[in-house]
């Protein structure tokens, strides 16, 4: 039953940051997508780009949250942490992100 309410509740969070403050999101058709998790029993979306890649948290198999990227063509990244015990992301550019596989920097696809 825990999991139910996590996916309908993340479900919610992702339609809401997708079209906050838009006039005409009644009229736009919606498609909820389980994001998944990264090992954990929850997780959470904090923002949506124009471009549909979501930011946000998902809980760790054992303990603690990171921060995730995720895209329909790659699924969800582990963003990982700047050192602390955890991480989180509210806010993502209206611009794509992508990570290259062999760095840990963010790089911007123009």
């Amino acid at each position: 039953m825990r999991r139910a309410s996590t996916v309908q509740n993340l479900l919610i969070a992702i339609l809401l940051a997708a079209n906050a403050g838009a006039a005409y999101a009644a009229e736009t058709p919606f498609i909820p997508i389980d994001l998944g998790t990264l090992g954990g029993l929850n997780s959470g979306a904090g923002a949506v780009n124009d471009s549909g890649q979501i930011v946000g948290f998902s809980a760790l198999p054992v303990f603690g949250a990171h921060a995730f990227s995720w895209t329909a063509a790659g699924g969800m990244i582990d963003l990982g942490t700047l050192g602390g015990p955890g991480s989180g992301a509210l806010a993502i550019s209206p611009v794509p992100i992508s990570l290259e596989p062999t760095s840990s920097r963010p790089t911007s696809r123009t």
